[in-house]
């Protein structure tokens, strides 16, 4: 009987872990000057040759208007080519009411965009870098 409630308090120790944790892990990169923060999932990071797959989350400083209402943070998923030229592009994004992707869905995207081609010492290229670097 014991060893039953074990199993049973094990099981549903992992289940609320699970649920409370979500299912990024994320990792804080940066900060600018405006109070933005950029954060990566590096554990769930994906490479096929030299483009690497990651999802991203921001803090937004200030909001960002939208036409669904001022979105505080996104989480966007981006395919990184650590080739040369290095460059970045969003593949997809969800904007969200407040910080760290709570609260309600403002709209999203699910189109990939054009290629950035970031100079250095920008947040972009920021990004790039930690990456092509894990």
């Amino acid at each position: 009987m014991k060893n039953l409630f074990n199993i049973l308090t094990f099981t549903i120790t992992l289940m609320f872990s699970s649920v409370s944790f979500g299912e990024w892990t994320w990792t804080w990169i940066l900060n600018t000057e405006g109070g933005s923060s950029y954060y990566l999932d590096l554990d769930n990071l994906k490479k096929k040759n030299e483009y690497s797959y990651v999802w991203m989350m921001t803090n937004n400083g200030t909001p960002t208007k939208g036409s669904l209402g001022d979105s505080f943070s996104d989480i966007s998923f981006v395919e990184v080519y650590c080739g040369i030229p290095a460059k970045l592009r969003f593949l997809q994004a969800t904007f969200f009411s407040e910080k760290s992707g709570k609260g309600s869905s403002l709209g999203n995207f699910n189109e990939a965009k054009p290629w950035l081609y970031p100079r250095p010492d920008t947040v972009q290229s920021n990004l790039i870098s930690e990456v092509c670097g894990h």
